[in-house]
């Protein structure tokens, strides 16, 4: 019984540590598996030039976090207001319940 219950748990160790490599590779952290594949002595072929695309996935991710922040800012900005309008009310009602008296 004792054996099973040991294969069970290295079994469930093997697994969680290749869920835990997976995600390492899915999230940039660990570089994917290289493999060297051999290839066959190829002739030179003349290729016609296909304009590439500039790809900058890095200023897309600028402009996205450029224009989160500034949400952001403007929210926190319009609550922090909003909280100053509401603190100036409480204050004229406070004053006012005084001058009651």
């Amino acid at each position: 019984m004792g054996i099973c219950v040991a294969v069970v748990a290295l079994l469930a160790f093997v697994l969680f540590f290749l869920s835990l490599i997976g995600s390492l590779r899915a999230a940039g952290v660990l570089s994917a598996r290289t493999q060297v594949v051999a290839q066959a002595p190829v002739s030179y072929q003349a290729q016609a030039t296909v304009p590439q695309a500039s790809v900058q996935p890095q200023s897309d991710l600028d402009k996205t976090l450029a224009t989160l922040a500034a949400a952001l800012a403007a929210d926190l900005s319009s609550r922090r207001q909003a909280g100053s309008d509401q603190q100036s009310d409480q204050n004229q009602t406070i004053v006012n319940r005084s001058e009651v008296r």
